[in-house]
């Protein structure tokens, strides 16, 4: 699936796991000042997050049949209800249907430990809450899919760091 300038990620899907409204809120306002036209889903905790994801294999009968759409990326907040970042991102990336897609912590409170240990299992970058939309969105733009060759250069850059 390709994600072309022309729609700027129209149809694609951003999960955003995050417990406290404001931040997902100015998460939402920085990705539509960037100008990504997709939807960013907001989940509240890892438990959630995950049943979001398993509902991306197949339909559930207890959400009515509903089908969610596969991310094309992920941001988690550090601390987590349900269960940590950490073992979210540890049974994600041991999924093999998941473990394509690029993970990011979004947090304010994680130490220089916590994100290397994160990294280790998955998490492929690292974007520091802040109240004002503008830094935040330059922190996401090379991030989101305006293009898929831009997205692949980001993430390809992220790697050499």
């Amino acid at each position: 699936m390709g994600i072309d300038e022309e729609n700027n990620g129209a149809g694609a899907v951003i999960l955003l796991i995050e417990h406290d409204d404001s931040d997902a809120f100015l998460f939402r306002r920085a990705v539509a000042k960037i100008g990504f036209s997709g939807e960013v889903r907001v989940i509240g905790s890892a438990t959630e997050g995950r049943a979001y994801m398993e509902n991306t294999l197949e339909p559930s009968s207890t959400d009515g049949g509903e089908h969610f759409k596969r991310p094309i990326l992920i941001f988690s907040d550090f601390r987590l209800a349900g269960h940590t970042a950490t073992k979210f991102l540890l049974w994600l990336h041991q999924h093999p249907k998941f473990s394509d897609i690029p993970v990011f912590i979004y947090s304010g409170t994680a130490s220089g430990f916590s994100v290397e240990r994160l990294a280790f299992l998955g998490a492929i970058g690292y974007i520091p809450k802040t109240p004002d939309v503008e830094v935040l969105a330059a922190a996401l733009e090379p991030f989101l899919p305006q293009s898929e060759v831009r997205h692949r250069a980001a993430l390809e850059a992220m790697s050499r760091s």
